[in-house]
């Protein structure tokens, strides 16, 4: 197996070396891969140099220079890729913009970044054209759109201009390639704005390496524990596992997230990996079976839906393929959470296990794609240890990862095949973690970030004396394991004074039953918890149906007697694992959806709490 985990490879100090590194090692492996991209279908290493030193000609040419912003407002897709790597050789620096921004959203952040030139979905169009009297902007570069557009130039016309520069001369591409070091930003990322207008975080290409590597690291010397790695012939001879060049990755979260940036196409890039785009999300069952990825990232959220995908399939089955179904499931769970805890399952279930691991497992994983994954990822919220544990007895180990965009995307990550229930693994070596006297979460070493851009107040209140305030609760197991209490602005604080934890009071009643969408208890300066509960868009049809439940009015339907009964049922198993304080006495099911549109969800899916505290004010206090 030809490795990248190589010394010269380990040498490389920003992402234009290591591009310049994959040209020179794996040319012809195929880096991008986009089905829908016409003539940039496949891209292999080779060619996305080529093209992206042409398209930094033409940004240049443009007036791009260096420090300048290069707005990237697209879906996932192979130009947004290439666009990135050209904004480097460019001197400039690639930030991508949340396709789900409404006008005044993207107005605020292309403003306070600078943005010089943006890439742009030609269905978002209007909008840049609404905001360009606005900004001061060289120029609106279309994607995805054939022909000319009034006022701005098509993608393919700035290649191809780009094109004709490289022929005559390399320009300026060199000496600017050499002038990145890695304390040089590589990337700006603008947090989801739960509590506020987004803020710019500055990203290092030196702080991405390191995160990188440190993470890269703890799944090599894990090899030996990662499921179907040697059967896959992916360890090397001192049984390390490096991803091998060319290794099948999915990029479908949205790119303005650090998560996805580091997971797919930053770590592709450190691993000569092949990266298959998804521009629709709805494609995701189509593209997982004819990828099957080496490594998976999903947020919590994804997990859940796979999971309630599975359990509402075999819900609507007949006789005993739908008991044998639930039982795989039942058993799943039980001994997965039993390795998480430590334990033996007991004789019986593993007899059990192993009867479905050839009968339901093996088959699982092939129809959702994952059977030959050797690796889950999750991070970015909570997941509960029901769900972890149900995955884990499927055969998918699901790693947790915590880290935030401040500290370059990761500082502590679960050891692939030592999973502890409650926790999120260890801090990377390299990285200092301590907590304050209230427990907070303090970050110090090479992945903490730059700062706030053009925010000298917020970077300061962010890095006190080169500790990172990362503004999470925590608190360290024996064995060195972080656990996450919560965010230290959401605690909630009860009338008797007690503090609790939103999300572990959440996240115990949610995966409880797959109807449950979205969920926000509340208590502040109260007697007892409440819920606000929203129902799935896409779990509750399915089992509406089942149920004979009508779906055309949502506000009826969370009324119905079926509904309610089964929110009931998953309230009390949910509060059977949580303390008294902390039981949900009294809940309310709402008729509305919640998205990022509705404005009650960040473009990362993360609740908006005082969003939606002022906006059902009035049903909250219904239920005192």
């Amino acid at each position: 197996m030809t490795s990248t985990n190589t010394e010269q490879r380990r040498a490389t100090r920003t992402f234009v070396e290591l591009q310049d590194l994959n040209a020179t090692e794996f040319g012809d492996v195929v880096a991008l891969e986009d089905p829908d991209a016409g003539p940039l279908a496949e891209v292999t290493w080779s060619r996305l140099k080529q093209v992206s030193e042409a398209l930094a000609l033409a940004l240049r040419e443009l007036g791009v220079d260096r420090g300048d912003a290069v707005g990237l407002h697209m879906v996932n897709r192979a130009e947004h890729a290439i666009a990135d790597a050209a904004a480097l050789r460019a001197g400039g620096i690639p930030v991508s913009f949340y396709y789900t921004l409404t006008q005044d959203q993207l107005g605020y952040v292309a403003a306070d970044c600078g943005t010089k030139v943006a890439f742009v979905d030609e269905a978002l169009l209007p909008m840049w054209k609404s905001l360009r009297g606005d900004l001061d902007l060289a120029a609106v570069v279309v994607v995805g759109a054939v022909g000319e557009i009034n006022g701005c130039c098509t993608f393919e016309s700035l290649l191809a201009r780009g094109k004709e520069l490289l022929a005559q001369g390399r320009g300026e591409l060199d000496e600017i390639a050499a002038a990145i070091g890695p304390e040089d930003t590589a990337t700006i990322i603008y947090t989801s704005g739960t509590t506020g207008p987004p803020k710019g975080a500055v990203l290092r290409h030196g702080g991405l390496l390191f995160v990188l590597r440190q993470t890269l690291d703890v799944m090599a010397t894990s090899g030996g524990n990662l499921p179907r790695a040697k059967e896959l012939g992916l360890l090397d001879e001192s049984g390390e596992y490096h991803y091998p060049p060319g290794a099948r990755m999915v990029s479908y979260l949205p790119l303005a997230h650090i998560a996805e940036r580091i997971f797919s196409f930053y770590t592709a890039q450190h691993t000569a990996a092949r990266v298959r785009f998804v521009r629709d999300l709805t494609k995701m069952a189509e593209v997982l079976p004819e990828v099957r990825p080496l490594g998976f990232l999903a947020v919590p959220r994804v997990w859940e839906k796979f999971h309630s995908a599975i359990v509402t399939k075999l819900q609507g089955e007949e006789g005993a393929k739908r008991r044998i179904g639930l039982r795989a499931v039942e058993v799943a769970r039980a001994v997965g959470v039993a390795r998480l805890e430590g334990r033996s399952p007991g004789a019986s279930l593993k007899l059990q296990h192993r009867f479905f691991e050839k009968a339901v497992y093996s088959k699982l994983r092939e129809a959702i794609g994952l059977d030959q994954t050797v690796l889950g990822l999750t991070g970015a919220a909570p997941i509960t240890k029901e769900l972890l544990g149900t995955w884990l007895g499927f055969g998918i180990e699901i790693s947790e990862a915590f880290g935030l965009t401040e500290s370059h995307a990761v500082l502590a990550f679960t050891p692939p095949g030592e999973p502890r229930a409650g926790t999120v693994g260890k801090p990377l070596p390299g990285i200092e973690v301590k907590l304050a006297d209230d427990g907070e979460i303090l970050v110090r070493g090479d992945n903490v970030f730059s700062g706030y851009l053009n925010r000298p107040e917020e970077t300061a209140a962010a890095l006190v004396d080169g500790w990172l305030h990362t503004g999470d609760l925590g608190a360290f197991t024996d064995e060195g394991y972080l656990r996450i209490i919560g965010r230290k602005k959401e605690i909630i604080i009860t009338a008797a004074g007690k503090n609790l934890s939103p999300n572990n009071i959440e996240e115990a009643i949610k995966t409880r039953s797959p109807i449950i969408g979205q969920m926000v208890v509340y208590a502040d300066d109260k007697p007892y918890v409440t819920a606000l509960i929203v129902l799935d868009p896409e779990a509750f049809p399915v089992w509406a149906a089942q149920q004979g439940v009508p779906t055309d009015d949502l506000v009826a339907a969370a009324d119905h007697p079926a509904v309610q009964a089964e929110i009931g049922r998953a309230v009390e198993a949910g509060n059977a694992h949580l303390s008294r304080v902390e039981q949900v006495k009294r809940w309310t099911v709402l008729g509305q959806e919640w998205t990022p549109d509705s404005g009650e969800l960040t473009p990362t899916m993360k609740l908006k709490r005082s969003v939606v505290h002022d906006r059902y004010r009035d049903q909250i206090e219904s239920m005192y």
